[in-house]
């Protein structure tokens, strides 16, 4: 059976998304921004937590790939932690809408810095442009799009050395 990875790059206020079945066949992707951005955090997140699962249904998604911030996010959003600490929530309910639809051992959560070596995400859009035709960098403002299918890629490239390795 072919995977169907979703990777998410999650916010509270924009959740980028990407479904592959493999490194080169992006079949969706897209941002999830809530319904709207003057609405209250928890009720975004309430909305993204929804369109995530409609994706999970929908798709037939078997793993999913959602990416966790080392923390400089709060430092980006006025300091304090306050949007760290929205962002946790975020992320802490996209990851168990979908550990509770396909179990905890479908979902991997992975540090940005694991996964990014440290690549500006602007490098990363053009690369992710340059492999995927059907990616359009000029739709990703913020490149959450772009980290999603990244994040995605990743899986699939680790997936495939533990195969050979073992």
């Amino acid at each position: 059976m072919t995977d169907r990875v979703l990777g998410i790059d999650p916010s509270s206020t924009r959740t980028g998304y990407a479904v592959m079945t493999s490194p080169t066949n992006l079949v969706e992707a897209g941002a999830l921004p809530g319904e709207n951005r003057r609405d209250p955090a928890l009720d975004r997140i309430d909305q993204m937590v929804s369109e995530v699962t409609g994706i999970l249904s929908e798709q037939r998604i078997t793993r999913v790939v959602i990416e966790v911030t080392t923390g400089h996010i709060g430092r980006r959003h006025g300091g304090g932690g306050a949007g760290l600490a929205t962002y946790g929530m975020a992320v802490g309910a996209i990851r168990n809408a979908c550990c509770e639809r396909l179990g905890a051992s479908s979902v991997t959560s992975l540090y940005e810095n694991r996964w990014t070596n440290g690549v500006p995400k602007r490098t990363r859009q053009r690369v992710i442009a340059a492999a995927l035709p059907a990616y359009r960098i000029e739709t990703d403002s913020g490149g959450d799009i772009a980290d999603a299918i990244g994040l995605c890629v990743y899986w699939f490239k680790q997936r495939r050395a533990k195969e050979m390795a073992g």
